[in-house]
Order: structure tokens, then C-alpha cells, then sequence
């Protein structure tokens, strides 16, 4: 089982199915660069429609005794917040995602129905995940669905594994160039604007950002420390287009 919640054995079965459901559609339809096959999904959506909407009834919001520890919470929202984006997505074909408006309103402000409640990829990432996990990492695991987005994962995020599987992805991204460029000679860092817009968030238990990126760096023991912190940050422009194979 993908998804070990520690729940009465009828209700383990359901949530398993569905969370196993919705782990298939990323085995099927996202490669391992991360990108999604949002056409041939677009024409298999049954599966992903129906665990969206079990996600309706079911979350840490109504049902807060179905999640036993902070990774069961912390990982349903990562994988409910990726589900709604690529629900996005195949819902306006042809669009990246900040071609959406929703009332002259950016669609990331769209309302869905969660665990009884209505809540926006917006209020997911701002109001649970940052606000209630204060884990930086988790931004290396939700994806906007935009190639300089961190990658989405074919598989599902799990309780059991979560901790090692945001030090992968933040590992993973720190340590592409295309994230993070390190210019030794002019001390200049180029960065993805993931670090710029939450900046304060890489800043909570770290000096600063550049300690962050110290701290996940492949070849930190060629790199003095003390001239690394402060080297000064410039950031690169983020690319919206969408992240189709």
C-alpha cells in the first residue's frame, strides 16, 4: 500500500485505493524529467476525476483523526495541491497555466472542495503548507505545472518516505544548474525565483538562502563556506510554459 494511514480497515482500504489510483495516473502519464502527457490524460480522466473527488469528503480539515502524524498531513496536501493542478491543466487545453484567469483573477485563486471546505491552490500552499509546516522543502514538491516549477514526480508523496523524498527533490534541484548557477569567480549566485518569492522561508533556520543552498550542494567541500554566505544573489526569469513531453 502507497499510502499507510493508520485508520479502521474499511476506511484503510478506501483511502489506499484512491491514493494508489492517483499514484497510477502518475506512474502513467509523467515521465522522469517531469513531464505530463496532459493530452492522452485529458482522454483517460475518469481515474484522477474520481479520486478528486474523494478528496472532497475526505482530508485532515473533517477527518483530522484519520491522520495520526504531521507526514500524513504534510503529504496529502503536496499530492492534493499537484492533482488540482493538473486537473487545471486538462480542464483548458491548450493554455499555460498563467494564460487561466478565473473573474479576472489568477486561477491559482480557484475554489475546490476539500474534506467539506473550499480551498485554492493559493490558500494550499500559503495558508496549510507554509503557514502550518514551516518546511521549505515543500516547494521543491509542488508543481505549478510550469517548466521552471520544481519537477512533478511520478509518484505519489507518502508519509512513510517523506522526509527522504523532499531531501531528494530539493537535492535534485539545487544541484541543476538551471536552479542554481554558482559563479564562483564574480561571487554571484543565479537563482530560480522560487528562492526570491520565498525568501523568508529558506531564511527561518538557515543564515540565509545562500546557507540553504549550502547545505544541499553535491560538491560543498570544494566551496569554502564562510565566502559562500556571502556571495550576493541574482535570479533568473521564470518560465510559465507548460510542462508537456
Amino acid at each position: 500500500m502507497f499510502f499507510n494511514f493508520n485508520i479502521s480497515f474499511s476506511e484503510n482500504i478506501e483511502f489506499n485505493n484512491q491514493f494508489n489510483n492517483y499514484n497510477t495516473i502518475l506512474n502513467t502519464y509523467v515521465d522522469d524529467n517531469g513531464q505530463v502527457n496532459y493530452d492522452a490524460l485529458r482522454s483517460n480522466k475518469e481515474i484522477l476525476n474520481d479520486f478528486l473527488s474523494f478528496i472532497k469528503y475526505n482530508s485532515p480539515i473533517n477527518k483530522p483523526d484519520l491522520f495520526k502524524t504531521k507526514n500524513h498531513k504534510k503529504a496529502y496536501w503536496i499530492n492534493v495541491y499537484n492533482a488540482l493542478a493538473i486537473k487545471i491543466i486538462i480542464d483548458n487545453p491548450n493554455k499555460n497555466i498563467l494564460d487561466i484567469y478565473l473573474i479576472d483573477h489568477f486561477v491559482f485563486l480557484k475554489k475546490f472542495i476539500i474534506g467539506g471546505e473550499k480551498y485554492s491552490l493559493y490558500d494550499i500552499e500559503n495558508k496549510i503548507l507554509r503557514k502550518k509546516y514551516f518546511d521549505p522543502r515543500v516547494h521543491f514538491a509542488i508543481n505549478c505545472a510550469s517548466n521552471s516549477c520544481p519537477i512533478l514526480q511520478n509518484n505519489i508523496y507518502n508519509p512513510d518516505s517523506l522526509d527522504n523524498q523532499l531531501n531528494t527533490n530539493t537535492f535534485k534541484f539545487i544541484n541543476n544548474s538551471k536552479n542554481v548557477l554558482i559563479d564562483s569567480e564574480n561571487k554571484l549566485i543565479y537563482l530560480n525565483k522560487i528562492f526570491k518569492w520565498y525568501k523568508n522561508d529558506f531564511n527561518k533556520k538557515y543564515i540565509n538562502i545562500n546557507e540553504f543552498i549550502y547545505n544541499f550542494l553535491i560538491d560543498k567541500k570544494k566551496i569554502n563556506k564562510s565566502d559562500f554566505l556571502k556571495f550576493k544573489l541574482k535570479y533568473n526569469s521564470y518560465d510559465w510554459k507548460l510542462n508537456k513531453q
